[in-house]
């Protein structure tokens, strides 16, 4: 019966990473990192589109650069 439980507890743990039915990532990008990267205050997860610049992230001002500076 105990390895019963283990197999069904693994069940669980595949279905919680494949399907995201543990709850808790809601709005978060697919395989986001909680890494803040360039110190800007903000990660992929919390919407940096590009993380290994401190001067792009959704808090910057959209300047006429060419840049996506506020990752709308």
């Amino acid at each position: 019966m105990r390895s019963g439980a283990l197999v069904n507890w693994l069940g669980l743990a595949v279905v919680c990473m494949t399907q995201g039915a543990c709850g808790g990532d809601e709005g978060k990008a697919s395989g986001a990192t909680s890494l803040d990267a360039d110190g800007d205050g903000f990660t992929e997860a919390d919407g940096d589109c590009d993380d290994a610049d401190p001067l792009v992230s959704p808090a910057s001002e959209e300047s006429c650069d060419g840049i996506d500076n506020n990752c709308d």
